[in-house]
């Protein structure tokens, strides 16, 4: 019996860890959200770019980076690109800087629903070397046909001073 009640407090020890481990997270998301808040806001701020000097916009974002210690799972240009795309606080608890990332590169990299359907035409070995045999003809003709465009022209011109 006592095995039973020992084996039970040490799995409602686990879940309890767990459970502050769960919080705890959450709780790092919403900070994560309010650093990349802080970075963006000082990358907008004038009083900052004006300590800076003449930067350009990569300088300042670089300037922020190096603000930033080793241990930060982003960079300024990626803390910027999910606030974009994450810009609920609330978002930033659910799930892990990482999964945001690989969620926001999911989709943008997911087609716009909104652009017309492309159309995707296949052709087969005989049909594409019977374009390129029609094409390699044309080209042919074309050549012929400004051969004989020049010497039609000349013989123009030839004619043109005797008809003065």
């Amino acid at each position: 019996m006592s095995k039973q009640t020992n084996v039970a407090r040490k799995l409602e020890t686990l879940h309890n860890l767990l459970n502050k481990i769960g919080t705890t997270l959450e709780r790092v998301g919403l900070l994560w959200f309010d650093a990349a808040t802080a970075l963006v806001d000082l990358f907008n701020d004038a009083d900052y770019r004006a300590k800076l000097g003449d930067k350009s916009e990569d300088q300042i974002g670089d300037a922020l980076n190096n603000e930033l210690p080793a241990w930060t799972p982003c960079n300024f240009w990626q803390f910027r690109d999910l606030l974009a795309h994450f810009p609920n606080r609330a978002t930033w608890s659910t799930k892990s800087i990482a999964e945001l990332y690989d969620d926001m590169l999911r989709q943008k990299a997911a087609p716009d629903p909104y652009a017309p359907p492309r159309i995707r035409r296949s052709f087969t070995v005989a049909q594409y070397e019977t374009l390129e045999r029609e094409l390699e003809a044309a080209k042919k003709t074309i050549a012929r046909l400004k051969r004989e465009n020049a010497k039609l022209r000349k013989q123009l011109t030839a004619r043109e001073p005797a008809a003065a």
